[in-house]
């Protein structure tokens, strides 16, 4: 999973905005869901799915007092 990430940030031209915290997020729910759940979340569909719901539920308890 960590060499997938490489090789696509090395792809980028160094202009290139890299979002990385959206990156690191994909990359680790990546990591835990196959280690976990089985192949198939090696498909990325799966993996931007379950990024956007950590997301989702993260983010608003960032903002808690």
């Amino acid at each position: 999973v960590a060499k997938e990430t490489a090789d696509k940030f090395a792809k980028c031209s160094p202009e290139e905005h890299i979002p990385l915290e959206k990156s690191m997020i994909t990359m680790a729910a990546k990591a835990i869901a196959v280690a976990g759940m089985g192949r198939i979340f090696m498909d990325e569909k799966e993996i931007d799915k379950l990024a956007t719901m950590y997301n989702v539920v993260r983010f608003p308890t960032d903002q808690l007092p």
